[in-house]
C-alpha cells in the first residue's frame, strides 16, 4: 500500500512529495500498529486503497475505456472482498462514482461502467461465498446479512463496538500521531486562519470545482469514507485505516508549505522534529536507568505491581547482544543526524518527522516491546 502511494503522488507531484506522503503513511501510529497485527483489517486497508488508485488511473488517465487500471481495481476489489465482506468492494466504487460525477462525467456513463466493475469483482467472492453456503447453510447466510446489513442499519442482536460519532474524530487525530502536532501547531499561525478565511470568502463549490484531480479525489476518498464509518453503531479505529493515505497526502501538502515558506511556519515543522528528536534520546535514556536497576521495586504498588515489577525485571535481564545494541542505539543515532543535517537545505526539514519516528518504532519494535510483552506470554505453559 506504501509503495502504491509513493508511485501514485510521485508520478503526479515529484518523487520529493511522494516520498513524503508515502513516509507519512507508514510511520502514523495507527498503520504502524495495525501493520503489526496479524489481523484482516490492513490487508483489508490496502486492497481498498490500491484499488482506489487504480480507479482513479482508469478514469483520468483512461476515460473509463483502458482495460489494465480497470483489471487491477476488479483483482484488488475481489481480494478486498473476500477478506471483509461486501464493503471492500462497494466503498472504493462509491468514491471512484462520486469522483468521476464531480468531474463533469455523465451519471449513466459511470453508474453502468461503476456497476461493470462492481459485478466483475464479485465474480471471484461469489466461488467462495457458495462453497461457505453450501457448507454452512442458512445459518452462514443469517451470518452475512447481520454482519454486512444489520451492523450499517444499527439493528445486530448483539452490541459490537458501539461507539458515539465523535469517536471517529478523535480515532483520526490520535492515528496520525505524531503528526498531529504539525497540524495543532499550524492552527496557531495566523497565517493558517487567513489562508482558511480566503478559502472560505472564495467559495467552498467553486474551490473544490477549481482542485486538482489528485487532490480531489484524495480529499473525496477521505471524506466519503470516513462519513461512512460514522453512521453505523459499530465504531472502530481500524475501520478507518483507508483513510489515512489520502489524509497523508494532505499532510505532506501543508509540511512541504511549511518548509517552504520558512520563518515562523519553517520552524513549526523544526519544533515537532526537535520533540522528536528529544524522545528519541529519552528513550534509550530511560532503558538504561532500569537497566542498571536504579528503579527502586517500592515504587510499584497497587492492583497490578506483579505485572510491572515483571516488566521492570524483563528489561533489567535483558540480553545485551550485538542485535539489540543497535536497535536501542538507533534512536540517538537518528537524533544526532537529524541535530548534524537541519541546518541543510530547509526542504530536508520536512523529512525529519517521519524518519525519526521510523528510528522510535523500530526500537521499539525490535527490543523494547517483545521484551515486556513476553512476560505476558503463555508460550511456556502451552509447552509444558
Amino acid at each position: 500500500m506504501v509503495v502504491g502511494c509513493f508511485w501514485f503522488f510521485s508520478r503526479r507531484r515529484g518523487h520529493t512529495f511522494g516520498l513524503l506522503a508515502a513516509l507519512l503513511t507508514l510511520t502514523n501510529f495507527e498503520v504502524h500498529r495495525a501493520g503489526l497485527n496479524c489481523r484482516v483489517d490492513m490487508l483489508l486497508a490496502a486492497l481498498m486503497v490500491l484499488a482506489l488508485l487504480a480507479l482513479f488511473c482508469w478514469i483520468v488517465d483512461g476515460r473509463m475505456r483502458s482495460v489494465w487500471p480497470a483489471a487491477l481495481a476488479v483483482v484488488c476489489l475481489s481480494g478486498a472482498m473476500l477478506t471483509k465482506g461486501p464493503v471492500g468492494m462497494a466503498l472504493p466504487c462509491l468514491v471512484a462514482a462520486v469522483f468521476a460525477w464531480c468531474r463533469g462525467l455523465g451519471f449513466w456513463p459511470v453508474a453502468w461502467r461503476m456497476a461493470v466493475v462492481g459485478l466483475a469483482s464479485c465474480v471471484l467472492p461469489a466461488l467462495w461465498y457458495v462453497a461457505a453456503y453450501r457448507q454452512g447453510g442458512d445459518a452462514f447466510l443469517a451470518l452475512v446479512y447481520e454482519e454486512n446489513v444489520l451492523r450499517l442499519l444499527g439493528k445486530m442482536t448483539y452490541e459490537s463496538h458501539v461507539n458515539p460519532w465523535h469517536y471517529n474524530v478523535l480515532t483520526l487525530a490520535a492515528g496520525f500521531v505524531p503528526f498531529t502536532l504539525v497540524a495543532v501547531a499550524a492552527l496557531c499561525l495566523p497565517w493558517t486562519w487567513r489562508r482558511m478565511a480566503a478559502w472560505w470568502r472564495g467559495g467552498v463549490v467553486a474551490r473544490l470545482r477549481a482542485m486538482d484531480d489528485v487532490s480531489l479525489f484524495s480529499l473525496l476518498a477521505a471524506v466519503v469514507m470516513f462519513v461512512f464509518y460514522c453512521i453505523p453503531k459499530s465504531k472502530r479505529s481500524v475501520y478507518l485505516l483507508p483513510v489515512y493515505p489520502f489524509v497523508a497526502h494532505f499532510l505532506a501538502l501543508l509540511v512541504v508549505r511549511l518548509v517552504r515558506d520558512g520563518g515562523a511556519r519553517a520552524r513549526v515543522v523544526a519544533a515537532v522534529n526537535g520533540f522528536l528528536a528529544g524522545l528519541c534520546l529519552v528513550l534509550p535514556a530511560v532503558f538504561a536507568v532500569v537497566r542498571c536497576a536504579a528503579v527502586p521495586h517500592a515504587w510499584f504498588t497497587g492492583r497490578h505491581a506483579a505485572d510491572n515489577l515483571a516488566f521492570v525485571g524483563a528489561l533489567e535481564s535483558l540480553p545485551l547482544s550485538v542485535g539489540n545494541l543497535l536497535l536501542v542505539a538507533m534512536p540517538p543515532v537518528a537524533a544526532a543526524l537529524y541535530w548534524f543535517v537541519r541546518r541543510w537545505p530547509q526542504r530536508r526539514l520536512a523529512f525529519g518527522a517521519p524518519l525519526l519516528v521510523f528510528a522510535l518504532y523500530v526500537s521499539l519494535d525490535g527490543v523494547y516491546q517483545p521484551t515486556v510483552l513476553n512476560v505476558k506470554s503463555n508460550r511456556d505453559e502451552a509447552l509444558r
